[in-house]
């Protein structure tokens, strides 16, 4: 009897991370042959973008709650939820009350699944921050209630081990299921950037500091620089990229491309970058796909987890605390060791492959 499968996350909502994240659990599960059906903002998009199957994510709010009734869409949901052998609340750093109506949206869905006696595995998470007693609360009783968690980095296990939640494994984010290398390890005359509108601390410094470092890369090293933008819409990075554009504005050696959808385009233009200076936690993992260096402006807990899981935490800054010097260090620094990081990159990324398809024996014991 084919295995039916539905898969809940932030998926449709433009986040190139969140995308990546999809594509790597729907690779995870090709052997499985299932039938799948992945709960989106926007399941057009979705369908279109996955090759896969798609309807809305339970309304969690009224306006949605209302449309969704009207529309119809809330009971093919409902429909897709209680056919399903396994609920995947997918990946991601979806448990943090840093945005705290996220957290709702996401403790309604495992509710749902919970409603139809499903059993839910929470699938490569980022846990927190939690900073509040609701935030915890609810966090603990999604991940209590869960048939299995896996968390993507070591710092999330940690804070759900104290918590009181002991039946966590510690793999790897499904984007590195992802088939996207060609085995062309190629340089070219440029370095990626990505930044993302999460901006603590004097902006309009940190800005001016980014084009000294831009500037520092080019006079240097003679490589341009590429700024990518990995979420259009909310959260969007284009509109930072705009500021930027604005003190950038007569650099030659300075480019904006425009927001787009796909994956392994996107790779492509990192696959032949010299390294990667990216705040975009997604940003740092393709860069370690295309096996590149990266040097992370971290925002977010996240992002030190994941350098730190690839032995590349000497090449974080914390972002309100980014200035041109420490930059510029920084970069001289990977420049000098650029081949021993792309081996120690290399390894740890053959690794992380291996940990993120542990996945599927997990799916396959939750249904034996």
């Amino acid at each position: 009897m084919e295995m039916k499968i539905t898969i809940c996350g932030n998926y449709g909502a433009t986040n190139i991370g969140d995308e990546m994240i999809l594509e790597g659990i729907l690779n995870i599960l090709k052997p499985l042959n299932a039938d799948i059906t992945v709960l989106s903002n926007d399941p057009i998009k979705t369908e279109k973008e996955h090759n896969v199957k798609s309807a809305h994510l339970v309304p969690s709010g009224l306006r949605s709650f209302v449309k969704g009734i009207f529309s119809g869409s809330i009971w093919s949901t409902f429909s897709e939820i209680a056919k399903c052998d396994v609920f995947i609340l997918g990946g991601g750093g979806l448990l943090t009350d840093e945005k705290p109506f996220a957290i709702i949206i996401w403790s309604i869905q495992a509710a749902v699944a919970r409603f139809y006696k499903k059993p839910v595995f929470c699938f490569a998470q980022s846990i927190g921050p939690l900073k509040t007693l609701f935030g915890k609360f609810m966090t603990k009783r999604i991940l209590v209630k869960s048939k299995i968690i896996t968390v993507r980095d070591y710092g999330s296990y940690e804070l759900i081990n104290k918590m009181g939640v002991k039946h966590a494994l510690t793999l790897a984010d499904p984007a590195f299921a992802l088939d996207l290398y060609d085995g062309d390890n190629r340089d070219d005359d440029y370095v990626l950037f990505t930044i993302r509108p999460w901006i603590k601390g004097d902006t309009d410094k940190i800005y001016a500091d980014l084009k000294i470092l831009v500037d520092f890369i080019w006079t240097t090293y003679g490589l341009k620089s590429v700024f990518v933008p990995f979420q259009a819409y909310k959260d969007d990075d284009r509109k930072e990229m705009d500021k930027l554009k604005s003190i950038m504005v007569a650099d030659s050696h300075v480019t904006f491309l425009k927001y787009s959808h796909d994956i392994k385009d996107i790779f492509q233009v990192f696959h032949m970058a010299k390294f990667v200076v990216g705040m975009r936690l997604h940003s740092l993992i393709m860069s370690a796909l295309a096996g590149k260096p990266m040097i992370a402006l971290s925002y977010s807990n996240k992002v030190k987890d994941f350098m730190h899981t690839i032995d590349m935490n000497n090449y974080v800054i914390e972002f309100d605390q980014f200035n041109a010097e420490a930059g510029q260090n920084k970069v001289t620094r990977l420049m000098d060791e650029y081949s021993h990081l792309q081996k120690i990159i290399s390894e740890k990324v053959d690794y992380m492959h291996m940990k993120a398809n542990e996945h599927l024996d997990l799916i396959m014991e939750i249904t034996a």
